[in-house]
């Protein structure tokens, strides 16, 4: 707990807000509109989650959406695969300018009456406290600890501190603005709106897609901790698309793993990904078969 309020004061976006004391301050709202997410992970035991989307802003209570159930994956689209939760709500926080407040963190949970809420990602969206501040709707990629990891101060890290975590967890749809238009006659107090009870109503928003194509050659791994069942293979995700190479035996000679496939065998794997969304390639080294839950030993992010 104490490593933990540690690092919550580096890169997140608790505490208070900071701003100078001798500047005149206005009243302004930071907007998250929630789109929708989609790949998400089950999170139930019967299958699916029941989940809500948090935003946090230094010096306000933390907004959330309303709860969505979702319980069986979709494959219409690769902007709707897997556990596809809608919302189309927008978060309303109001705040004083002038802040130095630089980022707002957004996370998906899921709902838990019995046992408590579990957090399935974060992401930290970047903020500027000018009137015309907008980001305009983006896919957000979710990061958090490994699905095998249902307790514990390591996964809680991994959960709410996206650059820490081992496992891509999906990505949510999210626009952010400021507004500091007083006719409006919103509520000083943080809420939510449903953008369907918007006039005039706005469509929601449609991100293209780009096809695009992952390759990897992996050559060998060296250095790797001796693995239990004697072989090491190596899988890469991008964006829950998976490549990987069968487990390979130690070498006799120079103590690596020299994997079956390789050298000189490309894998590949074809791909659609929205336009401006940048997720991190994972890389992991496993014991086992790729296709059943594998054992993963160790981890790199490749930005």
């Amino acid at each position: 707990a104490d490593d933990l309020a540690r690092l919550r004061g580096d890169g997140g976006a608790d505490g208070s807000a900071l701003g100078p004391t001798s500047l005149p301050v206005v009243l302004r709202f930071l907007v998250v509109t929630v789109h929708r997410a989609a790949g998400l992970p089950h999170m139930d035991v019967q299958g699916g989650l029941d989940a809500y989307v948090q935003a946090r802003f230094p010096g306000a209570p933390p907004a959330r959406t309303s709860q969505q159930t979702v319980r069986r994956e979709t494959e219409r689209s690769e902007a709707e695969r897997g556990l596809c939760p809608y919302w189309e709500e927008e978060l309303w926080i109001p705040y004083t300018s002038p802040t130095m407040a630089r980022r707002v963190e957004l996370s998906v949970w899921d709902s838990d009456f019995l046992n408590g809420d579990d957090r399935v990602g974060t992401v930290l969206l970047d903020f500027d406290d000018d009137p015309a501040f907008r980001m305009e709707p983006v896919w957000a990629p979710l990061y958090g600890a490994p699905d095998t990891v249902w307790f514990g101060p390591e996964m809680e890290r991994m959960n709410v501190f996206p650059g820490k975590a081992s496992n891509f967890r999906g990505r949510v749809l999210v626009s952010v603005r400021v507004d500091v238009d007083a006719k409006r006659q919103e509520e000083e107090v943080v809420h939510r709106v449903r953008v369907a009870d918007r006039r005039p109503v706005r469509p929601a928003p449609v991100v293209p897609f780009r096809p695009m194509a992952l390759r990897v050659m992996a050559m060998m791994a060296a250095g790797a901790p001796p693995p239990s069942s004697g072989q090491l293979g190596l899988m890469c995700v991008l964006d829950g698309h998976v490549v990987s190479y069968a487990p390979a035996s130690r070498s006799a000679y120079h103590g690596d793993f020299r994997f079956a496939d390789a050298p000189g065998n490309w894998l590949s794997a074809e791909l659609a990904l929205p336009f401006w969304y940048q997720p991190n390639l994972m890389v992991y080294l496993f014991e086992g078969d790729p296709a059943k839950k594998p054992k993963k030993t160790s981890f790199a992010r490749v930005r």
